[in-house]
């Protein structure tokens, strides 16, 4: 055939297809035209080749695909009066909208005029008709509904002239000239924005045809108005909170910066959003119970009837509080969950944001995400002159655990019970570290039938009261036994019932003035206590302690030093505390008198130093967290007969052992940005299972497994000449787990095997996965003929030797890439290896032990100091020339399990195998 033959045949047919086409476009549009006819209304008809709708007139002379949308739109403008019966007076046409995309005007299919129902502007339905000869593909109709119909609904929002786009509607019109059929759906513009702002959901997800947020209830007409009635949530389509950072973002970034847009900041915005959780959780309980629909939510009919929306939430926020809080009702009943003049359209401007997320889900994470979040920004409230700090999880859950607070669960097996206690509870973060530590893998209506008989928590500051129990509420409960009262009252003013006066035994003279009785006591404090509190002495004259810390013209700031004291007054003989104090106590002289009266009331296991920015930006003062075990009311008098002489009172205590740690990275570091606080979650965390583990083995007595990481007070008093105990006083004596490569028998190899013939694959320094320990294959023959040249001549030097199973390997050049890697049976006998690596042997192979160093040495602190041996060269690089200074650098030795490193090693050598019979 020839090239003009072929090309006259391809134009013929485009030709037929083009008429085709053309005779289906005539066709529909005398159909749709006939249609019109039919409808015989006098707002839409055609004269004189003229299609006029309502005030507009129309050519439809042509037959082309303007005159198909246009009579497309006006069969839409009928459904609309006809079938769904929407006044004319109600519905615009073709109405120009501000420009987006270009500087072009948009041209609006349809508007229809809704009323003042949005924050009592003036709010409206955007509509769009889309009218073709076929169904539009799943890609085109996204594209529609996204690209045309969103777009002009967002340019509407954020321009009021033509109003607010509360709906978006649109038309399908297809029409192929044998019949017609004209779909018909609806969005609700602020449920979109909002779900788009949270990132809740990808946008593929709200745009296709099978989108949740799709409506195709009809709108309903009355008094006049139109609405657009939806259907309402239902509790299966409410969604589980997957991560903290969701969380934190719906609090933090969205509603809280609504509510400073509204004027709503500090305490007003703590109380509201206090008010709007617990309004929340009590909706949640409510659906738990059997209630199909959530009243916590935004319908479509709450845009209009502002005062009955506003009164079905506050009575959620009343009824929380008579039954989630346990308050009087008749006072319960006079509540506002908001005062202000706005507050029903403040509350349809967030609770969107919050009402399909399961709050009660937070149990999930373990982790107090409330609190933290509280933390973040509304750090203006609880500033550092009020004494109130949370505590972030992280320190929470290392401390219950190296209590042992596991203990708790295993007696209530054995039917015995426990008290957990936080005196100063704040947002309650200590009680839900405890909780979800406790009660792990139990149902819900069993957490919260048993967590009331063994947390406890008090406060004096009656907001954060709310808090917490807000906050166990959603982690499961136990709120039943926190209250609002200071912690430093008489005894009896505690609101427990063990603090009763028949439970409280009282001294004239001794280490305490009052005393819970044997055995009515707390069996675990674990808090974070206020400190350099303003105390004056007519408050705290029943406290023995008053004698001393230092005064200041009737005034002390030593609020924490009473804790203790009263930590002691609370607990039973043998009970143990987990607490934050600040550093000062164990190494500042003014308090040399208070920790002297303090090691009459408690043994130390542990104070373990917490690095600056612990609770930074709200407080810069160095902190520990401090173990202890609380001494019989009979060795703390002893003891506190002895303070005066200070030789006899050291030589009492000096065999008792202690660990000192000072860690650098808990996991996180907070910032400021302006007035904001942020929380960054970081990967280095010195706060460990196997330190937290260390503990609880010495709160459990074992010493031979604690005892070479602690040192005696006698030892410390020895050195210092004075008790100084604060971890960084200690440093350089006393380092938790430190160990040297030649006292574990490494050695540096020097001399190779020079036998290379069974060598298929080199491995330079550069061939090792950074932090992974993974030889990667560099073959000969895959290679570029220069790194071929360079290779052969490397190799006739000598400079490839082949190695041992069980040599551990390091690249000395940038070590902080972490490439070290253990060589396996089958890498032994594969890969020659390069001559400038370090290779580390030990004088009793085993691939077990070689897998656990280089674990350890790709520890991140163990890596930094391998790291500090490196100089830097003619090659700009930092290297280690002196290879055996690595075999004395002090390490901190990590410890995994012999059945995990076993797991390790098979792992690595699978690879191996795997890699070779690929390469064959």
């Amino acid at each position: 055939m020839k090239l003009e033959d072929s090309y006259n045949n391809k134009f013929s047919f485009q030709k037929e297809e083009f008429f085709s086409e053309e005779k289906s476009l005539k066709k529909a549009i005398d159909f749709l035209k006939s249609k019109i006819f039919e409808a015989n209304i006098k707002e839409v008809r055609i004269e004189d080749k003229k299609l006029l709708i309502i005030d507009k007139k129309r050519d439809i002379s042509e037959y082309n695909i303007n005159t198909l949308g246009e009579l497309g739109r006006a069969l839409v403008v009928i459904d609309l009066i006809k079938n769904k019966k929407i006044p004319v007076k109600s519905i615009d046409i073709e109405v120009e909208g501000p420009s987006f995309g270009s500087r072009h005007k948009s041209r609006i299919d349809l508007i229809i005029n809704l009323g003042d129902i949005y924050n009592k502007t003036k709010s409206i339905a955007v509509g769009e008709c889309k009218t073709s000869l076929k169904k539009l593909s799943d890609s085109e109709f996204r594209k529609f509904l996204k690209s045309q119909l969103f777009s002009i609904g967002r340019v509407l929002s954020r321009d009021d002239k033509l109003g607010y786009p509360l709906i978006l509607f649109f038309y399908e019109v297809i029409c192929d000239g044998n019949f017609l059929d004209l779909n018909f759906g609806w969005l609700n513009y602020p449920e979109i924005e909002t779900s788009l702002e949270t990132k809740k959901v990808k946008t593929e997800i709200i745009f296709n045809r099978q989108s949740p947020y799709i409506h195709y209830e009809l709108p309903k007409v009355s008094g006049g108005k139109v609405y657009f009635i939806s259907k309402a949530l239902k509790r299966e389509n409410l969604e589980d909170i997957k991560s903290a950072s969701v969380f934190k973002q719906l609090l933090n970034e969205v509603i809280h910066q609504r509510l400073r847009k509204r004027g709503l900041v500090e305490n007003d915005a703590f109380y509201f959003i206090s008010n709007l959780l617990l309004a929340k959780v009590q909706d949640e309980i409510e659906l738990e119970s059997g209630k199909e629909e959530p009243d916590f939510q935004v319908r479509p009919e709450d845009y209009i009837q502002h005062e009955e929306f506003y009164n079905r939430i506050n009575r959620l926020f009343r009824d929380a509080h008579i039954q989630l809080l346990k308050e009087d009702p008749k006072s319960a009943n006079t509540l506002e969950l908001l005062e202000h003049k706005n507050r029903a359209d403040i509350l349809l401007e967030v609770l969107p944001y919050l009402q399909r997320y399961r709050f009660r889900s937070l149990r999930k994470l373990n982790d107090d995400s409330l609190g933290d979040v509280f933390l973040d920004f509304m750090h203006e409230i609880f500033r550092q002159s009020r004494g109130i700090f949370f505590t972030h999880p992280n320190i929470c859950r290392f401390v219950t655990d190296a209590v042992g607070i596991d203990k708790v669960r295993k007696e209530l097996e054995n039917g015995n019970i426990l008290y957990v206690l936080d005196p100063s509870c704040g947002s309650g973060t200590f009680l839900i570290a405890s909780l979800t530590k406790i009660f792990s893998g139990f149902e819900p209506v069993e957490i919260k039938n048993q967590a009331i008989k063994v947390l406890f928590g008090i406060d004096s500051n009656k907001d954060t009261v709310v808090l917490a129990k807000i906050n166990m509420i959603m982690h499961g409960d136990g709120s039943a036994n926190i209250h609002e009262q200071d912690a430093l009252a008489p005894l009896t003013d505690l609101p427990f019932e063990n603090t009763k006066f028949i439970h409280i035994d009282r001294f004239e003279s001794g280490c305490v003035k009052e005393i819970i009785k044997e055995g009515r006591g707390f069996d675990f404090i674990l808090t974070n206590p206020p400190f350099s509190l303003n105390l004056k002495e007519d408050a705290v004259r029943h406290f023995v302690m008053k004698s001393y810390v230092p005064w200041d013209k009737g005034s002390t700031n030593a609020s924490e030093c009473f804790f203790v004291e009263r930590w002691f007054q609370l607990l039973n003989e043998g009970g143990r505390v987990g607490a934050v104090l600040p550093v000062a106590i164990f190494d500042s002289p003014e308090y040399y008198s208070a920790l002297k009266l303090i090691l009459c009331y408690f043994r130390i296991i542990a104070i373990i130093g917490l690095p600056e920015h612990a609770f930074q930006p709200f407080a810069s003062q160095k902190t520990v967290l401090f173990f202890a075990i609380r001494r019989s009311l009979k060795e703390a008098n002893y003891l506190y007969n002895l303070l005066n002489d200070e030789v006899n009172f050291i030589k009492a205590i000096e065999h008792e052992k202690l660990i000192l740690y000072d860690v650098k990275n808990i996991g996180y570091r907070r910032v400021k940005r302006r007035k904001a606080v942020h929380t960054e979650i970081i990967q280095e965390n010195d706060l460990t299972e196997r330190l937290a583990n260390l503990i609880k083995v010495a709160f459990d007595g074992d010493k031979n497994e604690w005892s070479e990481h602690a040192i005696s007070i006698g030892e410390l008093f020895s050195i210092r000449k004075k008790l100084l105990l604060s971890p960084t006083f200690t440093k350089d004596i006393h380092t938790l787990g430190d160990f040297t490569l030649n006292e574990e028998g490494w050695y540096i190899v020097e001399n190779f095997n020079k036998n290379i013939s069974s060598g298929k694959l080199i491995c330079e320094t550069g061939d090792i996965a950074s932090m992974t320990g993974i030889l990667l294959p560099k073959s000969f023959e895959w290679t570029t003929e220069s790194n071929k040249t360079r290779i052969k001549t490397k190799f006739l030097r000598g400079k490839f030797v082949t190695l041992q199973e069980g040599d551990v390997i390091i690249a000395p050049v940038r070590v902080y890439q972490g490439k070290i890697a253990v060589v396996t049976k089958t890498a032994s006998e594969k890969f020659l290896f390069s001559r400038d690596f370090i290779v580390l042997r030990n004088k009793q192979p085993d691939i077990v032990k070689s897998i656990e160093l280089m674990l350890t040495l790709l520890f991140p602190e163990n890596l930094k100091k391998v790291e500090n041996l490196s100089t830097v060269g003619k090659s700009g690089y930092p290297k280690i020339k002196d290879k055996n200074a690595l075999l004395t650098l002090k390490l901190i030795k990590i410890q995994t399990s012999f059945d995990k490193l076993k797991e390790h090693a098979d792992i690595y050598e699978n690879i191996y195998k795997v890699i070779f019979n690929i390469q064959k």
